[in-house]
């Protein structure tokens, strides 16, 4: 018996349908030791970070919320969405408990009108300081957020911000960089790579904000 003839429209159909089984398994396979590895490789970089050194944090964005002072955060790319979602979630975690003061929270990187305006017209290492020259109050806190610690803009904010007699905290990765030696706190993620860095760096903010929660339900 003859095999029927394959039309184009058969053809094209059957290459859709993948590799073969066997290329498929394999491929499955190193995807799902891929997704295993990195996973693991972020909950092992999560357990080196010091509790005592969020909670050191912790505290003191605590008492500047108490004190009524503001909190600003800043970063670039990755970290840029860090900060923001930090600021969001310091907000949140003391609005509509039982504290009568909730925290404010201000990210540089936010206005991306107001930012871009600075960068053309300053220089993108001023971003943040341009910003803080009218906003920075004394006893306010300053976080920047760099996987390097070298991001020139919020190491320029940093410095700025330790002029004005802020705090200045540091969330970081790497060596610590050049940021290392401008924080009065920071917390440190002993890691080369970009991607695990930041994602450690989000749980430590999703941290602070749940200490901030507790901090305030408890008064």
């Amino acid at each position: 018996m003859r095999s029927p003839k394959l039309n184009s429209r058969t053809a094209n159909a059957s290459a859709l349908l993948g590799p073969p089984v066997s290329l498929r398994n394999t491929l499955q396979d190193h995807l799902a030791v891929s997704a295993h590895s990195y996973t693991a490789r972020v909950a092992k970089l999560v357990r080196q970070v010091p509790p005592e050194s969020i909670a050191a944090v912790a505290q003191q964005i605590n008492a500047s919320r108490l004190a009524r002072r503001t909190v600003f955060t800043m970063g670039n790319g990755g970290s840029a969405t860090t900060a923001l979602h930090m600021t969001n979630d310091l907000s949140n975690a003391t609005n509509g408990t039982a504290s009568p003061v909730a925290t404010r929270a201000i990210c540089l990187n936010a206005n991306i009108s107001l930012f871009s305006a600075l960068a053309n017209d300053r220089g993108y290492e001023e971003v943040f300081t341009q910003q803080l020259s009218c906003l920075l109050r004394e006893g306010d806190i300053v976080i920047g957020i760099s996987a390097s610690g070298n991001s020139p803009n919020c190491v320029n904010g940093l410095k700025y911000a330790r002029q004005r007699g802020s705090i200045t905290v540091g969330l970081l990765g790497f060596d610590g960089g050049l940021m290392k030696g401008l924080c009065d706190y920071f917390i440190h993620v002993p890691c080369h790579d970009y991607r695990l860095v930041e994602d450690v760096h989000l749980a430590i903010s999703h941290a602070l904000s749940f200490c901030l929660m507790n901090a305030a339900g408890c008064e």
